[in-house]
């Protein structure tokens, strides 16, 4: 498996991303992450079916630091059962997988 992810979570509010973003960054748990300001999501919760704005956010990170930075992003989520997801990053040039791992370590 690829030492290199992708985080995907979704929030609320911009607020609550920005802070999380700033606290995994400043912990050193991933080298980038970016929110994008505005998306729609439509789920099931309690029997009925919602349609909510969310912001998306993706988390630049390193395989070894899942774990922390998912209890991490936990911690500062304010859903009850938030989307928290590691995707393979399967290809990047090198300069920008050596600058990762700097920004990790």
């Amino acid at each position: 498996m690829t030492p290199y992810i992708f985080v995907y979570t979704t929030f609320p509010k911009q607020e609550d991303a920005a802070h999380v973003a700033r606290r995994v960054i400043e912990k050193k748990l991933a080298s980038c992450v970016n929110i994008f300001p505005q998306g729609r999501s439509f789920y099931n919760w309690d029997g009925v079916v919602q349609d909510a704005e969310e912001c998306v956010m993706i988390v630049k990170t390193v395989k070894d630091q899942w774990d922390a930075l998912r209890k991490e992003v936990e911690n500062g989520h304010p859903y009850e059962i938030p989307c928290i997801t590691a995707i393979p990053m399967l290809d990047a040039n090198k300069p920008f997988l050596a600058w990762m791992e700097e920004q990790v370590s």
